[in-house]
């Protein structure tokens, strides 16, 4: 695990530690399935996973999405092969109106 920056020595860094607070997909951003291609899901996903790995000794196990304008199957299919067991996805507008 690299050294991390002082910045990041969180109060509720034990809370990851026990199991009691857990980071969620692990990707650097949430991709945007409209304008983006399967390499640049690919590499946000890994340049996320690189982070915790290194800095928080994390790894995500589930994954949760905004879905502002909807939701292709591409990303779902990354995100098996990355091994997350669960993918949950709500809709803003839903969430706003009822």
């Amino acid at each position: 695990m690299k050294q991390s920056p002082s910045c990041l020595n969180l109060p509720h860094q034990h809370l990851i530690e026990e199991g009691r607070f857990e980071i969620l997909t692990g990707g650097w951003v949430m991709t945007d399935e409209a304008s983006v291609d399967t390499f640049g899901m690919v590499d946000q996903l890994v340049e996320g996973h690189q982070w915790l790995r290194d800095h928080l000794n994390v790894t995500a196990k589930s994954s949760w999405s905004v879905d502002p304008f909807g939701h292709g199957g591409t990303f779902p299919y990354i995100l098996k092969v990355a091994d997350k067991k669960h993918f949950l996805f709500s809709t803003l507008y839903i969430l706003f109106v009822e």
